[in-house]
Formats: C-alpha cells, structure tokens, sequence
C-alpha cells in the first residue's frame, strides 16, 4: 500500500521536507532525556538528585566545565537555590564552528525542602564535574524515637 502523505508520490509536498526535518529534530531535541538536557531555548538545567537521611538531605548537581567559583548556593530555611554560569571560551577568529550543542550561559535551580536546614553546617564539595551537598537537617526536624513505657 502506498503512503500518499509522503512526498515522493505527491509532488506539492515536496517542499515541505525541510520543515519536517526541523521539526522532527526540535520534537527529538524535546524528548531526548525528559527533564535533564537543556530546553532550546538556550537555558541551562543541569540534572539534580536529592536524596534524604535521618540526619541530613544529600544534593548532587552536575556541573561539568563550570568555575566552582561560578556558582552561588544559597539556603534559606527550607529553600535551597544553586545559581551558576557557564561560560563560553575565547574563540579564535580563523575558526569556523561545524558543529555546536554546548549551551553557555546562567542557571539556576530552586527546590524546597521537607524541612529546614542548619545552613551554617552545609558543606559543598565538587568531585569529577558534581557538586555535592550536604545539608544537615536542624535538630527539631530530625526524627526522634519514643520510647514507650509498659504500664502495670
């Protein structure tokens, strides 16, 4: 059976092939890896894991290629806020770009937490391009165990 949608049987929609490769390429672009690669629009979203303890919550974000210098955290009761900036490198002028998918520019990712942070004792360390944070919950909002006495 033969497709008539497609353009090699209907010769006026043979101009049309560009524009669906385009947005085939922006739907791919879209869909590829859901929540963690960069929107087209040129904003940067490093993907972030968040991970809770009984003592503290434990952040990993991905930052490859960024200045820890570059990047901002800022705890504030059950808010955290990671502000960071990629920044492109100095081209020289006798080279043409071939290809380009790397996005420069600033991030930010704000999340709130079940509870508040003790943010004196927040600690950031960046290892193999993730940086990792740990922030220790405040006393209050750490689990206790109760101990229930027997009557008799």
């Amino acid at each position: 059976m033969v497709n008539w949608l497609t353009p090699f049987h209907r010769p006026e929609l043979r101009g049309i092939e560009p524009f669906q490769r385009e947005m085939n390429r922006l739907l791919d672009s879209f869909f590829s890896d859901f929540g963690a690669a960069a929107p087209a629009s040129g904003t940067i979203v490093p993907p972030m894991d968040v991970d809770e303890t009984p003592e503290s919550y434990v952040v990993r974000l991905e930052v490859p290629g960024i200045d820890p210098k570059d990047v901002n955290i800022t705890v504030t009761g059950t808010e955290l806020s990671i502000r960071g900036e990629t920044r492109r490198e100095e081209e020289k002028s006798e080279i043409d770009a071939y290809h380009r998918e790397r996005r420069f520019g600033t991030f930010q990712r704000t999340i709130s937490l079940p509870s508040s942070v003790a943010a004196e004792r927040v600690a950031a360390v960046c290892r193999n391009g993730v940086l990792h944070l740990t922030l220790p919950k405040k006393e209050e909002a750490k689990p206790r165990t109760i101990k229930i006495d027997v009557a008799k």
